[in-house]
């Protein structure tokens, strides 16, 4: 079952005027008879089917606009301090998820530009050059490559066109998107050992810079543009995280990303965990296998569960006549020893399990990789049909390391624990 909650975008743009000269912006504001006064609204998401921001930073909590003629003239700007809404009154000082001001603007077509959360009063007209009576900057291969921390407002920005007046009276929004998404694990485990989080790395989940502007047209699942120079990297965090009974998550903002440039398509993820035995941290690693791509404004949620798996090797040992038919099976901790005393062919057929029962064969896959020893087999040891088979060579003695990767599937992740086999022909 899909678990991926997603923020939901919608381009809503459709106008709102009043072509009486007798409405008040403020009363600092004039009105002229070519001018109209507009009512016009920010959002900061569409009304339906999205989730509730999670904290004000999740808001708007500033504004600033530029309304742009057809000719490129940056002909008004607009910031939230200075604006009125339509009762006359100013604007709250508050984190808010929709507001509703006044404008004045002369009859025509206009394109509206919205900068949200960005530090400062007017911070497009000090960071990109958008002046009130100047050319409008071309903004559309503009990019954003500075990243936030938890406690951050979101930053947000958006467009619309429109006229003044309209045909019909409508409401006039300009949507202004999250430009980060929020990327949340949500942990939980089985183990009755006590267990700690020490690392989280998502490959490919790094991006090094993302558009200014957003692409209305890719916020519902689909796979977001980037800048052609965008460089593609891993997530990685030191963390500190108990792993009990109860359940603790892990949130970050992020860039939006794409996992296309791994070979599964899709994002993997490790794990460190400290298992408090006084081994090194066990790295865990899953495939995210139903998420390829994050886009900005997506809430992103993946849960993970962490269990204590265990692994038995059933050793079945076929040696020509005359051979030693007897194999010796052991185990310490993450490594198993098979001892064999003579040639022939072997089947190691694997049993998986969890605190609560054994996995059915279906469940679960095992990548066999020789990591040394090859000259001991005249089969190299493989994953076939449920078994991993092989052959041990005549006059060969010594010992070989195979890496047992072992993937178990459930709902959300493909999880893939690691163990050790050491095959040794005496």
């Amino acid at each position: 079952m899909k678990r991926i909650s997603l923020y939901i975008t919608l381009l809503l743009c459709t106008s709102l005027t009043f072509t009486s000269c007798t409405g008040n912006e403020g009363p600092d504001r004039e009105s002229n008879e070519s001018s109209n006064l507009v009512t016009m609204s920010i959002a900061s998401r569409a009304t339906a089917g999205t989730h509730a921001a999670d904290g004000d930073n999740e808001l708007i909590n500033s504004w600033w606009m530029a309304f742009v003629a057809p000719d490129g003239t940056v002909v008004e700007t607009l910031d939230r301090t200075e604006a009125y809404d339509p009762a006359g009154q100013k604007l709250p000082n508050s984190a808010v998820e929709r507001e509703t001001f006044n404008v004045s603007l002369s009859e025509g077509t206009y394109t509206v530009y919205a900068f949200a959360n960005f530090d400062g009063s007017s911070p497009s007209s000090n960071i990109w050059g958008i002046k009130e009576g100047e050319k409008m900057p071309d903004l559309s291969a503009k990019t954003w490559a500075t990243a936030i921390e938890n406690d951050s407002k979101i930053p947000m920005t958006g467009f619309c066109s429109f006229s003044v007046p309209s045909p019909e009276s409508q409401n006039l929004m300009v949507e202004v998107v999250r430009m980060f998404a929020k990327l949340e694990f949500q942990f939980s485990t089985t183990s009755g050992t006590q267990k700690t989080l020490k690392r989280i790395k998502m490959h490919n989940a790094a991006t090094s810079a993302i558009k200014l502007l957003p692409d209305y047209s890719l916020l519902e699942g689909s796979t977001p543009s980037l800048p052609d120079d965008a460089v593609n990297s891993d997530l990685e965090y030191e963390v500190d995280i108990p792993l009990s009974g109860d359940a603790a998550s892990y949130r970050r903002y992020i860039f939006e990303s794409t996992a296309a440039a791994h070979p599964t398509g899709h994002y993997v993820l490790e794990f460190d965990i400290d298992n408090h035995d006084g081994s090194s941290p066990e790295t865990i690693t899953a495939l995210a296998y139903q998420l390829d791509h994050i886009t900005r404004n997506d809430w992103v949620r993946i849960p993970v569960t962490f269990t204590d798996w265990t692994l038995r090797l059933d050793v079945r040992f076929y040696p020509p006549i005359g051979g030693y038919p007897a194999v010796v099976v052991d185990s310490k901790g993450h490594e198993f020893y098979a001892k064999f005393g003579s040639s022939g062919y072997f089947e190691i057929i694997p049993e998986v399990s969890d605190s609560n029962s054994t996995l059915t064969a279906d469940k679960y896959t095992v990548a066999v990789t020789l990591d040394s020893g090859s000259e001991l087999f005249s089969r190299t040891p493989a994953w076939e049909n449920g078994e991993i088979v092989g052959e041990l060579a005549e006059g060969r003695t010594g010992t070989a390391v195979v890496n047992l990767a072992i993937t178990v599937n459930d709902d959300a992740l493909r999880q893939t624990f690691t163990r050790k086999l050491y095959i040794i022909r005496s």
